[in-house]
């Protein structure tokens, strides 16, 4: 099994999301869903522990730009 989570950004802070240093594949994902009004979803399917350290540092960039 596997569960997904999603991470919204504004178009001011999508660079600083590209600068973190995450997996490629996380990074495209990025691109590839049709943006929700004004915010960029950023989707990791976690299927593997690997995932969550992505995760992680998005999450430390997240509350870094509060």
């Amino acid at each position: 099994g596997y569960f997904r989570t999603s991470f919204f950004f504004m178009e001011r802070t999508i660079d600083g999301v590209l600068e973190v240093n995450i997996s490629d594949s996380a990074k495209e994902s990025m691109t590839l869903p049709p943006s929700t009004g004004k915010l960029l979803p950023l989707i990791f399917d976690v299927r593997e522990k690997s995932v969550l350290q992505d995760i992680a540092k998005v999450i430390d960039y997240k509350i870094s730009i509060k």
